[in-house]
């Protein structure tokens, strides 16, 4: 065991759980065999529990783990050697010393693809993988094939993304539908992207710098799905305090009549503070 646990030709693993034994042997406890190994007290249980059961095969792996494998060890060889050659489409050089490639249409080096068939020649099935089984369910489309819904809830379909939808199409009369995300942890950008235009007519727009530095920024932002007013506010931080004055500046721009924000479940969007505003919070 000594030896095994100070072998340096011996699998890296197998050295370091002879090693659990051995300080395990001088008294120490398992806290401090895996602050000292660098690993967690479960792995070191494990295998001084596999040794007292098992003795020295216990500290080996056990077979039979993974994947099996698909392929015989003379086919993998093969399959070795085949790759070794060159590919069907790669020039090399003949006997009467020109250039010329076996296969002038394909690959110039292996590919999956070029490999299968040629494999399959000598007797060896390899192919990509296939793809799964079909849907249990049967569907054949989207779950929402229409954007209009009717109140009635079909298979698969959520009732909350009805009365969603519902609400963007056919909102009830006086009131304002937005959907609101927030953008961050961002880094402000203190200079403006350089002019120009795509090839096909696009603004050039610099990318955003994510970040976590002193400097960084949260985004808040609503559309308004009638008309596409906007309401942006820039934030420190990202919880229920700056929601709401987010939130504030929502209803100072939609003066009159109820608001509906359509936003995701995070917590601040549902705490209970901000519940208790005078807005319809619907999360999705």
């Amino acid at each position: 065991m000594l030896r095994l646990s100070r072998a340096r030709k011996a699998p890296r693993d197998l050295v370091l759980r002879a090693r659990m034994v051995e300080l395990s042997w001088a008294g120490e406890y398992v806290p401090a065999i895996a602050d000292e190994l660098r690993c967690s007290q479960k792995t070191v249980r494990r295998w001084l529990h596999r040794f007292n059961r098992l003795g020295l095969d216990g500290l080996e792996d056990l077979g039979g783990q993974g994947r099996k494998r698909q392929i015989t060890e003379g086919e993998r060889a093969r399959i070795i050697g085949l790759v070794k050659q060159p590919a069907p489409g790669r020039l090399t050089m003949q006997a009467d010393g020109e250039l010329a490639a076996e296969d002038e249409s394909g690959p110039p080096e292996w590919t999956l693809d070029a490999l299968a068939p040629r494999a399959r020649r000598l007797g060896i099935e390899v192919g990509r993988p296939q793809p799964g089984p079909p849907d249990p369910a049967g569907r054949g489309g989207a779950l929402a094939p229409h954007p209009v819904l009717d109140p009635l809830e079909g298979s698969g379909l959520r009732g909350k993304r009805t009365r969603i939808i519902e609400l963007y199409t056919s909102p009830p009369d006086g009131a304002t539908v937005v959907c609101a995300d927030e953008l961050g942890p961002v880094i402000p950008r203190t200079f403006p992207p350089a002019p120009g235009w795509s090839p096909d007519g696009r603004r050039i727009k610099s990318e955003v710098d994510y970040g976590r530095g002193p400097e960084k920024t949260w985004v808040y932002g609503t559309l308004r799905v009638r008309d596409g007013h906007e309401v942006t506010m820039t934030a420190s931080s990202r919880n229920s305090v700056f929601y709401q004055r987010f939130l504030q500046k929502v209803e100072a721009a939609n003066p009159t009549g109820d608001i509906y924000v359509v936003t995701d479940n995070l917590s601040s969007h549902n705490s209970l503070s901000t519940r208790t505003w005078g807005v319809l919070v619907l999360a999705h």
